[in-house]
């Protein structure tokens, strides 16, 4: 796992004694801005499709923020919206995995 925070690699384990999920449980925060005005059109389209997935959302002028995002709709979300938009997400397992 790369640590951005320390720019460094680690390994993490798992405790196998709990049943494995069936659906990612890494779940955070994304946030999305345009770097140009141009791209506000492209802003609103991500709005309406956090929308339209039900996630809880923060509009300022050029930000978007949208809580409880999933890894596969981040996933959607950057490759839909990436080339337009900086996107940065924040994604946590609950209860964290332990590093080894």
């Amino acid at each position: 796992m790369y640590d951005c925070q320390n720019d460094s690699c680690r390994d993490f384990a798992y405790d196998a004694g709990h049943t494995a999920p069936t659906q990612s449980t890494l779940k955070g925060t994304l946030a999305a801005s345009a770097a140009h005005t141009d791209h506000l059109a492209t802003l609103e389209q991500l709005s309406q499709f956090a929308h339209q997935r039900g996630y809880p959302l923060r509009r300022q002028e050029h930000l978007l923020e949208l809580a409880d995002v999933t890894l596969p709709d981040a996933l959607v979300i950057n490759a839909r919206f990436g080339s337009a938009l900086v996107i940065s997400c924040d994604l946590r397992c609950h209860p964290p995995a332990r590093f080894a």
